[in-house]
């Protein structure tokens, strides 16, 4: 049981029910520690693989089954980064959103209030979308902006994938550097 992950899905369904929207919810396993990593991409996730084809889990979570998360969870799994400090977000909210200005600008307040509640000590901000957002949050950390973790962001840019992961890496040092000596426990 995580009281962050409670505490920010909590957060999300507030935001959800005040748009009228559908807003994917953080999975089992992540943001079960303040000061952790906090990785902003757009649209994460979403999709899980049954029986009966391709369903949207509701979740962002490493192990949903879409290519972005499988490579960026043999990428944690690599770095010997655990997921539980991880706080992957959507910088549209909602799921299906038009991918405009306007919908970075809406969904700003959900994205600064659950930076400000996770109090990470790094944001990835993955692919320009979710460095657009990062322009209009306010963070005096660290933020790392790299491409997308997509299939088309690791072919599209030269470097993508070392770019991501000396981003992870670098972000899991401080990170570890700073639970250290802040010692910032489990969410209270």
């Amino acid at each position: 049981m995580s009281l962050l992950r409670d505490t920010l899905n909590d957060l999300i369904a507030t935001s959800e029910k005040q748009r009228g929207m559908e807003y994917p919810r953080i999975g089992e396993g992540h943001a079960e520690q303040l000061g952790g990593i906090f990785s902003l991409l757009r649209d994460p996730g979403g999709k899980y693989t049954t029986g009966a084809g391709s369903i949207h889990s509701k979740v962002v979570d490493l192990h949903n089954d879409d290519d972005t998360a499988g490579w960026s969870l043999k990428l944690i799994n690599r770095l010997g980064i655990q997921k539980s400090i991880i706080t992957p977000w959507n910088a549209f909210g909602a799921y299906h959103e038009k991918l405009t200005k306007k919908s970075l600008e809406i969904n700003k307040e959900l994205c600064q209030t659950l930076i400000d509640t996770a109090k990470p000590s790094v944001i990835i901000a993955q692919g320009k979308w979710a460095q657009r957002m990062m322009v209009r949050i306010r963070f005096n950390r660290p933020v790392y902006h790299v491409p997308h973790p997509s299939k088309l962001g690791l072919i599209s840019y030269k470097g993508a994938g070392d770019d991501i992961e000396a981003a992870f890496k670098d972000a899991y040092i401080s990170t570890q550097i700073r639970l250290h000596y802040s010692e910032p426990s489990r969410f209270s």
